[in-house]
């Protein structure tokens, strides 16, 4: 199984919808780019980890841009007819906190969390580019991410480009989608992920088949001795997961 096998996964459920999401406690509206088949309480998970709230602590009423239809949170955006350009409105009706959250629409949501703040090492290798050089250290333990810059402009267009990332926990979506070019601080296309010696395991939510919000994670660290990425793809295959973490620590 190949990296690109797993991102098939992710888009089989078809074509993503572009979708606006008022929310009325920020007075601001976000922008979604979904399956028509996501479940209303998948975007409720999506809505609160982008407002830095606890997702499974948080929740939203869904309705239709007037406000006259209020979306189940089990049905889909299929079922509630909702189409590419949409805009919904979103209310908080529940944090979950001793205390209700309270948004300013005057400054953005910033707070993050530690490992998702920090920026990974990141190196063109030196044998392609002496001068983009920043890591010399040939063995890297721990995560590691192999792509190519898309620039057509960039001095490493195309170019085999290796971003040890280490021990720590990190987020697939961003490591995926956020990853950066180090000499034009473009979009990277990343196309594998390893393990070298180290202790890791994968957890994240999903939306069961009844379409509830859950949470699966691995009882116990695997082991990877030398380098590998097999059983890393097998795992993240076995589950839909929204987001999942890797965590990774040494020997």
């Amino acid at each position: 199984m190949s990296l690109q096998n797993y991102r098939d996964t992710l888009v089989k459920r078809e074509r993503p919808i572009s979708v606006a999401i008022k929310v009325v406690e920020t007075m601001k509206t976000y922008h979604f780019e979904l399956p028509k088949k996501t479940y209303i309480k998948e975007l409720a998970h999506q809505l609160a980890e982008l407002l830095k709230l606890d997702p499974l602590r948080t929740n939203f009423k869904f309705s239709n841009s007037l406000g006259l239809e209020t979306f189940n949170p089990s049905s889909t955006l299929l079922q509630n007819h909702v189409k590419s350009g949409d805009t919904l409105i979103a209310k908080m009706i529940d944090t979950g906190y001793s205390e209700a959250k309270k948004f300013s629409p005057l400054k953005s949501v910033t707070k993050e969390k530690f490992f998702e703040s920090s920026s990974p090492e990141k190196y063109v290798e030196e044998t392609q580019y002496p001068d983009y050089k920043i890591k010399s250290d040939p063995v890297m333990l721990g995560l590691k991410l192999f792509g190519a810059c898309q620039n057509s402009k960039c001095v490493a267009y195309e170019r085999k480009v290796n971003y040890p990332i280490g021990m720590g926990t990190f987020s697939l979506t961003k490591l995926l989608d956020q990853t950066k070019c180090i000499a034009c601080k473009r979009n990277v296309k990343v196309t594998g992920l390893y393990l070298t010696d180290c202790f890791w395991k994968v957890e994240g939510n999903y939306i069961d088949s009844n379409g509830f919000l859950n949470t699966k994670y691995m009882k116990y660290f695997s082991k990877t001795e030398g380098t590998d990425n097999e059983l890393l793809y097998e795992k993240l295959k076995e589950t839909k997961f929204i987001d999942p973490k890797i965590t990774v620590k040494p020997f």
